[in-house]
């Protein structure tokens, strides 16, 4: 892993600055808001540990059918995994293009969502994470029950699970903010259902806010992401690839640095590599955040805002954040704005550029 930045608080307030290394993916950041870094980070190990082959099961399986539907799909069934890669961020990028068509469609955009904020509520009374049905999220054969294997391993590190999705909500409900659930399920080019969609479908919605269909956005995401890691990792499809002992991905959010950073088509944008990605653990309490390599590059404040995708994740499924009023805004921030909420609330976390 690539050395990286430590940001936390200390007890009198200032920040705090050392060098530590990530463990996880070539480009995270991490911060924890339930319970303190080693106790976080214990937990973590366990239930990744208990999870991983489900996972992996989940994405060496999506990683496969990327790569047949684009090989009979794209460019006359060349098999070509660079050529298949450009394509399909070609693609992509010719959606978001013709979807914002320029600078000034988007300052509207963000202008009419922050009018819609101001139309509702700060709060939702109640508001509960949303969970998906167990006949959604057993969508292989020999899946765990995700939620009791998570319990099990909160009681045996003598933790509540209960008490700490309290605290998970109540951290929400200080930011102003609540999950909002996408389904697992999708469509391919060819009209086939496709399961295990709800990284993408929340990606989407992260992208788009609520005015906006979402499921041919997920696909397109779904394509120029995986496209990119079979044409830097091929291996990470076959049999053994991803239970590798050299090889800790084991979730989708781990493709998406490589995604970030893969060559742009010829005269055009690699979209991914302007986005921010913040994933909330809503049991670890940790914050993952891939950067991409030009965001910073990123003029315009509402394109700024646009391209920060904050994301909630529960065991094997994600959702996306969404300011807490009725139609379930995008949140109009700018990563620069978000850290300061995290720092606003002790949260530390941990910043790398490669």
């Amino acid at each position: 892993p690539e050395r990286v930045r430590c940001h936390s608080l200390d007890e009198d307030g200032s920040l705090n600055l050392n060098l530590c290394r990530a463990t996880r993916s070539l480009s995270d950041e991490t911060g924890f808001f339930l319970f303190g870094q080693k106790d976080a980070e214990n937990l973590k190990s366990v239930i990744e540990e208990s999870l991983r082959a489900d996972l992996q099961e989940r994405v060496q399986g999506s990683l496969r059918e990327t790569a047949e539907e684009l090989a009979t799909t794209q460019l006359a069934g060349t098999q070509d995994a660079s050529r298949l890669c450009l394509r399909s961020h070609s693609d992509l990028s010719d959606w978001v293009e013709q979807t914002f068509t320029n600078e000034l469609a988007a300052a509207a955009a963000a202008e009419s969502a922050s009018k819609l904020h101001e139309k509702h509520e700060a709060f939702a009374e109640g508001q509960t994470l949303v969970v998906p049905p167990a006949t959604d999220a057993i969508l292989h054969e020999n899946l765990v029950d995700h939620e009791q294997m998570v319990n099990s391993i909160y009681l045996s590190q003598g933790l509540n699970l209960e008490r700490s999705q309290q605290q998970a909500r109540q951290f929400l409900k200080d930011i102003k903010m609540r999950p909002f659930d996408m389904g697992v399920k999708n469509v391919d080019k060819s009209g086939r259902e496709i399961l295990n969609q709800c990284f993408y479908l929340s990606l989407a919605r992260a992208y788009l806010g609520h005015e906006a269909p979402t499921s041919v956005l997920a696909l397109h995401l779904k394509h120029a992401i995986e496209s990119s890691v079979l044409d830097a990792r091929p291996a990470w499809a076959a049999a053994a690839g991803l239970g590798d002992v050299n090889n800790e991905t084991m979730a989708f959010a781990d493709f998406l640095p490589i995604a970030m950073h893969a060559e742009a088509p010829p005269r055009k944008k690699n979209i991914l590599s302007e986005l921010v990605v913040c994933i909330l653990d809503s049991v670890t309490g940790h914050v993952d955040v891939y950067i991409g390599p030009k965001y910073e590059q990123l003029k315009s404040k509402p394109v700024q805002e646009r391209s920060l995708l904050l994301l909630w994740y529960t065991p094997g499924h994600y959702q996306c954040l969404v300011v807490d009023d009725e139609p379930g805004s995008k949140p109009s921030l700018t990563y620069s704005e978000f850290k300061e909420i995290l720092t606003k609330h002790g949260v530390m976390y941990l910043e790398t550029t490669e």
